[in-house]
């Protein structure tokens, strides 16, 4: 009997780990929490914050100034971004992101329009972490 005293507490300590881990939709959620962090700091133009999200083997050849210089010389300007829909297999799932832009050099009073489009993201399972793959 005593040894079932200790056996409770520790019975209902691994049913709330076991319970934190979640189900299937909680990748998902995850992902679309990063898919969404990655997307503020392109908008905020925080390029080195954003290429944390990148995969592993991208980080290993990309230094993180050679990103964020190359990102800087783009013509676009993000504005928002929401997640739309997922299409997930194993690990890996391609988000559909509808991001709002604008492009401020663009000719004759274009520069000024807010445009939209939906693009897709590709986001690989590596080690129990969601990485935005840049194919």
């Amino acid at each position: 009997m005593k040894n079932n005293v200790f056996c409770l507490p520790l019975l209902a300590g691994l049913a709330l780990v076991l319970s934190a881990c979640g189900g299937p939709s909680e990748p998902e959620q995850t992902l679309e929490e990063r898919v969404l962090a990655r997307w503020e700091h392109m908008i905020e133009r925080d390029f080195e914050a954003a290429w944390e999200y990148y995969t592993p083997g991208f980080r290993q050849t990309t230094p993180r100034l050679d990103f964020a210089h190359d990102m800087t010389r783009r013509p676009v300007r993000w504005t928002a971004a929401e997640v739309v829909g997922t299409d997930c297999e194993e690990e890996l799932c391609r988000v559909a992101v509808e991001l709002e832009y604008r492009v401020p050099g663009a000719p004759s009073g274009q520069s000024g329009m807010r445009l939209s489009r939906t693009i897709e993201d590709q986001w690989v399972l590596l080690d129990g972490q969601w990485w935005f793959s840049a194919n």
